[in-house]
């Protein structure tokens, strides 16, 4: 079956867009947002929308941060998890 065409989809379907890997965590472990040009173009075209969706900045950077505080939030949560018990 033969996908359809992004025209055939309702322009306000969409309520919510990810921007996705738009963060990124720096050598201290602080976020980095994207840059806020970026954002307040993107801002103004989804308000120039019908339905006028919501802008999510999403926190998916791929790197060996990431991964660490991930691994630190796991840990943490095992401990208050099985501590519970």
């Amino acid at each position: 079956m033969e996908m359809p065409p992004v025209s055939y989809f309702e322009e306000n379907l969409c309520t919510h867009y990810n921007l996705i890997g738009s963060c990124t965590i720096d050598e201290h472990y602080h976020i980095v947002l994207p840059n806020i040009t970026t954002i307040a173009i993107i801002r103004e075209w989804l308000n120039g929308q019908e339905s006028s969706p919501k802008l999510l900045i999403t926190f998916t950077p791929v790197n060996s941060r990431m991964s660490y505080l991930v691994s630190l939030l796991s840990d943490y949560f095992h401990v208050l998890f099985y501590s519970s018990i």
